[in-house]
């Protein structure tokens, strides 16, 4: 049994692929591997320096951003110290002026500042700005603690409403101890009280606590009622104690100094802020309560019996919390921190969540003074700027977007240039291969004739008269001649042959007539032709 061989014809199971695209695939990927390299390793290095730009710009325009809000704090909280102060100085004036009505009330005119608000409807604010009197209340107390002159709002009041303020009782916030407290004063010092006002939750009390349906918070700030007394004690010409003077201060002057501050570059101040943004500031006091705030209630206030109320505390519901002020010392550790540090005389910048319970970055600063009741702490309290964080970063944010679209333009333009240099790359590519091809294409054809013993001397010609000659235009060259040498061969073997086919012609018809003679047939044929040939003689010859 044999085993029978089996032959795989030539290109039997393989792919067939032209030169052309041989060369245009190599072409390709010899330029676009190392291209697309280029471009993804300068893509990702200009995104990491993009990246690393942006956080070393969000960095120091941060740091910026906290400096200068910090500065700002650390500018109000001494410019709020310098009106103390000046506060201090017209209650040494007040002493010396003559204790009548006229002059008091003449002090009052003249002593003005101007507060900002926003009032209107929350559809339709207005912005308003209003001078007012510093002083709500100018009075004069004789050493038996009564009033002998109370000026209020502008006007003296008449004798049957003056009071008896040594008993706290009779004063305005039935708890107020001023007189007593001044009395005890050393000559010349002058006495300074916390803040004093009705709780906002008290409307029938306090006019800034009365809500109106659509109105502005700025609207119930311009009704607000709270005072800071300011007290001397004035001595007879014989040196004798003969009773004090109080300023009564109205404590919206001290509001102004944090109620218009936003922590924003763009838009630094507002005629009253919005608590929802987390972008306000506030004041509060030696004891850590709140006594200035864009939400009123917020601030330190009294019960109807003059007691202070209560501070918010965890676990209380939104209701509740409208009832409470808000005190440091009750809430978080960061708040209290920051109280801490007041106290102590330091200024800082920390994050902090509020009562809403949004992140706020919170710069604070303390207010020295050291009147009164703040005597001893020789502080105030402190002034905080507070700014959501998302605000706090916003000058980065902005150079971060910048940065980004510049990135991504000139991503854009990267991507742009590697497809302009695929396309430029792809018609080299497609160019060069062409001019190799081609000749090929035309040789090959050459050779194709040539298997039909023709030379395709036209497509030869083409090749061989290139401008630029190449390895194909020898090529071409070389064929041409042994194209030549082939046609001269195969013209001179057809001779041959041909000459050969004659001789081989004659051959066989010698061979054929030999044949033919040969035979028995044809010999006696001949004899008895060459008899009659006889025959035909003799009878001529007869």
């Amino acid at each position: 049994m044999t085993r029978e061989s089996k032959i795989t014809p030539v290109g039997a199971g393989h792919i067939r692929l032209s030169l052309l695209w041989k060369i245009s695939i190599t072409t390709l990927v010899a330029g676009l591997i190392p291209l697309l390299i280029l471009s993804v390793t300068a893509l990702n290095g200009y995104s990491s320096a993009s990246q690393q730009a942006t956080d070393v710009a969000a960095t120091a325009l941060d740091t910026k951003s906290a400096q200068s809000l910090q500065l700002r704090a650390i500018e109000s909280a001494e410019a709020l110290s310098r009106f103390l102060e000046e506060l201090v100085r017209d209650t040494k004036t007040l002493t010396l002026l003559a204790r009548t009505s006229e002059s008091y009330i003449a002090f009052y005119q003249a002593s003005q500042s101007e507060i900002w608000y926003r009032t209107g409807s929350v559809n339709a604010p207005q912005d308003r700005r209003q001078a007012i009197p510093l002083y709500r209340e100018i009075a004069y107390i004789g050493a038996d603690g009564r009033e002998r002159i109370r000026i209020v709002d502008g006007r003296a009041l008449p004798d049957s409403e003056l009071r008896d303020v040594s008993s706290p009782s009779k004063t305005t916030y039935r708890t107020e101890n001023y007189f007593n407290d001044t009395r005890a004063l050393k000559q010349g010092d002058v006495y300074v009280s916390r803040m004093t006002a009705w709780h906002t939750s008290l409307p029938n009390a306090q006019p800034g606590g009365i809500a109106i349906s659509g109105e502005t918070d700025g609207a119930a700030y311009a009704r607000y009622e709270a005072t800071i007394r300011f007290a001397s004690a004035v001595y007879n010409a014989k040196g004798e104690f003969d009773g004090i003077i109080v300023l009564s201060l109205d404590h919206r002057h001290i509001m102004e100094f944090s109620q218009h501050i936003l922590p924003d570059a763009e838009q630094p101040a507002t005629p009253y802020p919005d608590y929802r943004t987390g972008n306000y500031a506030y004041i509060f006091d030696d004891e850590g309560y709140t006594i200035s705030h864009p939400l009123l209630s917020r601030i330190r206030g009294m019960s109807a019996d003059g007691q202070l109320i209560s501070p918010i505390v965890s676990g209380m519901s939104d209701e509740e919390r409208k009832k409470h002020p808000f005190n440091l010392n009750a809430s978080d550790a960061l708040n209290q921190e920051t109280y801490k540090d007041v106290m102590a005389k330091k200024s800082d910048i920390k994050i902090i969540t509020n009562i809403g319970g949004t992140p706020r970055a919170t710069i604070y600063a303390p207010i020295p003074f050291s009147y009164g009741v703040y005597r001893d702490k020789g502080i105030f309290g402190g002034i905080v700027i507070g700014t959501s964080t998302k605000d706090f970063h916003k000058a980065a944010d902005k150079v971060g977007s910048i940065i980004e679209a510049q990135s991504q333009s000139v991503q854009n333009s990267m991507y742009i240039v590697a497809i302009t240099a695929v396309i430029i790359l792809v018609l080299t590519a497609a160019l060069v291969t062409g001019t190799i091809t081609r000749p090929l294409v035309r040789l090959s054809r050459v050779v194709q004739k040539m298997e039909d013993g023709e030379l395709d001397s036209e497509n030869l010609n083409i090749i061989l008269n290139q401008r630029i000659e190449d390895e194909v235009t020898k090529l071409a060259q070389v064929f041409k001649k042994m194209a030549v040498q082939v046609q001269l061969r195969e013209t001179k073997l057809k001779r041959q042959i041909e000459e050969l086919n004659i001789q081989i012609d004659e051959q066989k018809k010698a061979k054929q007539v030999a044949e033919i003679t040969e035979t028995d047939y044809f010999q006696n044929l001949r004899s008895n032709a060459q008899g009659m040939r006889d025959r035909f003689k003799g009878r001529d010859s007869t």
